[in-house]
């Protein structure tokens, strides 16, 4: 009885070990498994990562290329717009060069001009007002004194072109000096006026005088000053239609030094040809105001120097069909007595 009960303890101690054994080994086996899932996901993940790292590479690598491509082909403008600014440069330099060799050219030939063309030029005109004058008695028969009347206002018209040459030379070569001395405003535009009142009776135009002050004293060149205000009502003039109007106005300025306006009813000026006005050349307008009024278009110009020199300004006020305004302002000093 006693055998019987061991040998059925033995034999379910058995089963117990065997089963025990089985769960161990099953146990084990699953652990294998789990531990090569988790390193097949680990390994799947790398994979992963390297192929990204990989196509990131390839993309950097390929957007390098792209970038030293562009890189080389700014390089390759660069040096052609340097090869070209070189080209440019020495273009320019010899342009330069060029223009030095013709203004000298230009003042050299201005200078004979003024010796071997004035000099006669100032002769003939002499001889031609002694003739039109009938200085030495008349003249016979009559009709030579219509002749010498010619003579005289051609050499006349030609000696203001020769002169207004020399003068625009001078300004663009920086040689247009200031010697101020008092003078009188008002009388300066007395003078003037009278000066070309018989102009103004021939085209049956009213010239008039305009401003408050019976004087007007100031630190400037009187010849200049003249000049300037010859230039600018002549120009009036010239422009204005038979029966129009001009006036030539003094102010004193409100802060010092005065104002002078030149101002007519002729055709005005578009105001995007004011600018072509006030240099030298710079000729607009139809053919009838061109033909019929001849000139070299150096009267504003040489009037705008004159009062920048004299430390002042130029300026243009005008309308097509209405009439035009050009008013000076010049200041009580001069630029001369500013700088010193």
């Amino acid at each position: 009885m006693c055998a019987l009960r061991r040998t059925g303890i033995d034999q379910v101690a058995h089963v117990v070990n065997t089963n025990r054994q089985m769960l161990e080994k099953a146990l084990q086996m699953r652990g294998q498994s789990y531990l090569a899932d988790v390193k097949a996901q680990l390994l799947t993940g790398v994979i992963y990562e390297m192929d990204s790292s990989r196509k990131r590479l390839l993309t950097a690598h390929q957007r390098l290329k792209e970038a030293m491509h562009t890189v080389s082909l700014q390089k390759e403008l660069l040096a052609l717009e340097v090869e070209q600014r070189v080209k440019s440069e020495d273009t320019a330099h010899g342009a330069r060069l060029q223009a030095e060799v013709a203004n000298r050219a230009r003042g050299q030939l201005l200078a004979k001009i003024s010796h071997d063309v004035l000099t006669p030029l100032n002769a003939i005109n002499a001889y031609a007002e002694m003739i039109d004058d009938e200085t030495l008695g008349p003249l016979a028969p009559a009709g030579y004194k219509n002749y010498a009347g010619d003579i005289r206002r051609a050499s006349k018209h030609l000696h203001d072109l020769i002169r207004s040459l020399l003068e625009a030379a001078q300004v663009e070569a920086g040689q247009l000096r200031i010697t101020a001395s008092e003078i009188d405003l008002v009388e300066l535009r007395r003078d003037t006026l009278a000066m070309l009142d018989h102009q103004a009776k021939q085209k049956a135009i009213s010239l008039t005088e305009g401003g408050a002050p019976s004087a007007l004293p100031m630190h400037a060149d009187p010849v200049l000053l003249r000049r300037l205000m010859l230039n600018l009502t002549t120009n009036a003039l010239k422009f204005t239609e038979a029966g129009g109007q001009v006036g030539v106005s003094v102010e004193a300025a409100i802060e010092g030094g005065a104002i002078l306006r030149f101002s007519d009813n002729g055709p005005g000026i578009a105001a995007e040809d004011i600018e072509t006005v006030l240099t030298p050349y710079g000729q607009v307008g139809s053919k009838a105001t061109t033909s019929s009024n001849p000139s070299l278009g150096l009267g504003l110009p040489m009037a705008k120097a004159i009062a920048e020199a004299h430390g002042g300004s130029l300026g243009i006020e005008s309308e097509v069909g209405i009439g035009t305004t050009v008013t000076v302002i010049l200041p009580t000093t001069h630029a001369g007595d500013k700088a010193g």
